[in-house]
């Protein structure tokens, strides 16, 4: 009895202290910024965007260093632009961007890199509209800037059944997340 004891004692001091295997650098968001449709939100007033001569939505990272918070998290400006003179229906969760991924290009072929992890409750999803002529500011959060290979990376949302990709950046990555690039992810929830 008293090893039966012994040992569920162990067990259960193992289900309660056990943490979670999530490699959560596989996993992406897209934060939301700017999403108000006041004048200042106007492409015509963001000096980044409004010399394109697009005449559709594009996704936008332009050329900035990464925004660098006191805690050390680091994020990828970007912005999505609205240059057509509809309405765009954005999905979202949350503060985020709701199916987005990031790819980096190995061997002349763009892979996965990483995915969004989306959420378990179904409350969570919703559809933004991104008025004409308009445009959001992304923070995409940067957690492959850690290592010393200089990579092409792109960002990728899903606007219904197209995607939508950003213009090529750059990251740096370190050989063991380079590895991670175009396995399999998994679907999470939390």
């Amino acid at each position: 009895m008293r090893t039966v004891l012994i040992s569920l004692l162990i067990l259960s001091s193992n289900f309660c202290w056990c943490q979670s295997t999530t490699d959560w650098d596989k996993y992406c968001k897209f934060w939301v910024q700017d999403i108000d449709r006041e004048e200042k939100f106007l492409i015509s007033n963001n000096t980044d965007l409004k010399n394109l001569a697009d005449k559709k939505v594009s996704f936008i990272i332009p050329n900035l260093p990464n925004k660098k918070l006191d805690n050390g998290n680091r994020y990828i400006i970007a912005y999505i632009a609205n240059f057509s003179s509809d309405t765009v229906a954005i999905s979202r969760a949350d503060a985020t961007m709701a199916n987005s991924s990031t790819e980096i290009l190995v061997d002349k072929k763009w892979l996965l890199f990483q995915k969004s992890a989306g959420s378990s409750c179904g409350n969570s999803y919703w559809t933004m509209k991104l008025a004409p002529k308009h445009y959001i500011t992304l923070e995409i959060e940067n957690t492959g800037n850690n290592g010393k290979i200089r990579i092409p990376f792109k960002a990728v949302i899903k606007l219904g059944s197209s995607s939508l990709e950003s213009n090529q950046s750059y990251i740096y990555v370190s050989k063991e997340r380079l590895k991670t690039a175009g396995k399999p992810i998994r679907d999470i929830s939390f």
